[in-house]
């Protein structure tokens, strides 16, 4: 069920590093799109679909207007485990994004 209330400062950073490591992978080769990965880890490729406008580089939506206000534990457990996306990074922005 989709949560009506907004993300907190910390909740809208970890999304927008989850798009921007996601867009990177995407660029790189190394995942062929969002949907996709959504789809292969299992996740609801909509919800990403609709929080990438809200969170995403090229957002067009405003947080208050966000049906989703967080990325899934497990997405992030993904990008950790089969992207070797540094999990400090993705939680506190430091370091650099793959271990």
């Amino acid at each position: 069920m989709p949560k009506s209330k907004s993300s907190t400062e910390i909740q809208s950073m970890v999304n927008r590093r989850f798009f921007e490591v996601v867009d990177c992978l995407v660029e790189n080769g190394t995942l062929h799109s969002l949907s996709g990965f959504a789809i292969e880890c299992g996740l609801h490729a909509p919800r990403y679909r609709e929080m990438r406008s809200v969170y995403g580089t090229a957002a067009r939506k405003d947080e208050a207007t966000a049906r989703y206000i967080a990325v899934e534990t497990e997405a992030l457990y993904y990008l950790i485990t089969r992207y070797h996306v540094s999990a400090k990074w993705l939680i506190t922005g430091d370091g650099t994004m793959f271990e």
